[in-house]
């Protein structure tokens, strides 16, 4: 966890400045350190950072106001990138888009000179590669990110031509019209693997991207659809379109024409309260131009977890769990939970277990419904669990769907090597299933036909 401090916390002292601090939890929620990363003098309190992830080994990065990145590994360990250090084909630039993946470190895409680096905890440069090709060829268009996939590659997602887009482009040459473009990489070499241009398309402002086991999701924007938001999903190995659905899941229908009317209808429906009315549940709510797909402005955030079959919502205080089905074009189905916070919410997260983190601004971690007893515990290898397939009640709407593989990481985690492992045992349990069926574990792509459990009705095996 990060955040910010004025004066005394946690045993530390800001010394009349704002302080940036790194807090690290135990699986249970304790602290286990928590230390100063960097100082700042300044009368106001800073700007939450734009980027904060962890890689495959728990470290942890994020940038300073210096626009320099540190890393922060689980035992408090701390490296900084020197001025400079992001750069490439010999031009210094700043990092405008940072992602972590599978492997340890991280990737950055600069715009300055389009390329794609990746560099280790420590910030050495490990490869480095020329994108311009694959990037609009107006400096003053650039306009694309990184999104992480699934089998040790990533995605460069760029729109071209985006200042022509309200224009009639019919006549022109393909290379002139608005498109969306997508770049897969090998994340360890940083080769490319394949592309593809979908002409007439464009990402959208929200710059709305997820990914499941087999698809993009991505906020997009068509020609002749009124700048109107969709969210589009592409094959995950070819970067072919799939389907779209609206901007909002398709919660309310496509395109009603009454949107706030029909948000106070769905809210009346599923029993959320409508009073206050805020300005961020309005333009959560009824915004023709805005996307629910991985949302993250101020007082709204939203989370795709579960493979992409559930959605998390956090709107001011409220928090909001919907079941998302459909495979090309994803809609909301229902609405699991809903739940008021009795305090003021200043983030939220959500992983693929159905955790929940809601920090306040007295950065006090809480984890929904969850106790130390139902809380999985990290002993030793031999009773360490890589997923539990349990819904205790801080592990809201997990639900093993039907013919949905459910991925997770063995390696480099609960004591396992991160590399050269050769094989790994592990206990499958079914614990009162809602009809009969069968389990099979196997290497991710390469699904065996046996079966490795089978089940009835409310059994235990």
């Amino acid at each position: 966890m990060t955040g910010y401090f004025y004066g005394a916390f946690e045993g530390l002292n800001s010394n009349g400045q704002w302080a940036r601090f790194v807090q690290h939890r135990s699986q249970v929620g304790l602290v286990e350190w928590t230390q100063i990363v960097e100082s700042i003098s300044t009368n106001s309190p800073p700007r939450r950072p734009v980027f904060f992830d962890v890689d495959s080994e728990g470290v942890a990065y994020l940038p300073t106001s210096e626009n320099l990145f540190l890393s922060i590994s689980r035992d408090g360990q701390v490296h900084q990138s020197s001025a400079g250090q992001f750069h490439g084909a010999n031009v210094e630039c700043v990092a405008s888009d940072v992602i972590t993946d599978e492997n340890p470190g991280i990737i950055t895409l600069c715009v300055g000179t389009p390329h794609v680096s990746r560099y280790s905890r420590s910030f050495v440069r490990l490869w480095d590669i020329v994108v311009t090709n694959r990037m609009s060829s107006s400096s003053a268009q650039w306009d694309a990110s990184l999104v992480q996939g699934h089998d040790r590659d990533f995605w460069l997602v760029s729109s071209f031509n985006k200042d022509k887009f309200d224009e009639d482009t019919s006549s022109l040459p393909l290379a002139y019209r608005p498109a969306l473009g997508l770049t897969r990489f090998n994340s360890m070499t940083g080769s490319e693997i394949t592309s593809a241009k979908h002409y007439g398309m464009i990402r959208s402002q929200s710059y709305a991207i997820g990914v499941t086991s087999h698809s993009l999701w991505i906020g997009t924007q068509t020609v002749g659809d009124q700048w109107k938001t969709r969210t589009a999903t592409f094959d995950l190995q070819t970067g072919a379109i799939l389907g779209s659905s609206s901007n909002l899941l398709d919660v309310y229908g496509d395109n009603p024409s009454d949107l706030m009317r029909a948000a106070i209808n769905w809210a009346e429906r599923n029993g959320v309260p409508t009073y206050p009315l805020t300005t961020c549940a309005q333009g959560a709510f009824t915004s023709n131009h805005f996307s629910w797909l991985n949302a993250d402005v101020e007082c709204l955030k939203t989370k795709l977890v579960n493979d992409g079959r559930r959605l998390v919502m956090r709107v001011d205080s409220r928090l909001l769990i919907f079941e998302v089905s459909g495979t090309h074009s994803p809609v909301i189905s229902k609405l699991i939970r809903f739940r008021e916070i009795n305090g003021s919410v200043s983030d939220m997260d959500a992983d693929n277990l159905g955790n929940i983190y809601v920090v306040g601004k007295t950065f006090e971690q809480v984890v929904l419904n969850a106790t130390s007893t139902e809380a999985r515990q990290r002993t030793s290898l031999n009773s360490s669990r890589a997923f539990v397939l349990r819904n205790p009640g801080g592990r809201l709407g997990l639900t093993v769907l039907p013919r949905t593989p459910l991925r997770f990481k063995v390696t480099g985690a609960n004591g396992v090597p991160a590399s050269g492992v050769g094989a790994v045992s592990m206990n499958v349990t079914v614990t009162s299933p809602r009809g009969e069926g069968f389990v099979t574990a196997y290497p991710c792509d390469s699904r065996p036909d046996a079966s490795n459990l089978n089940y009835v009705l409310n059994q235990t095996v």
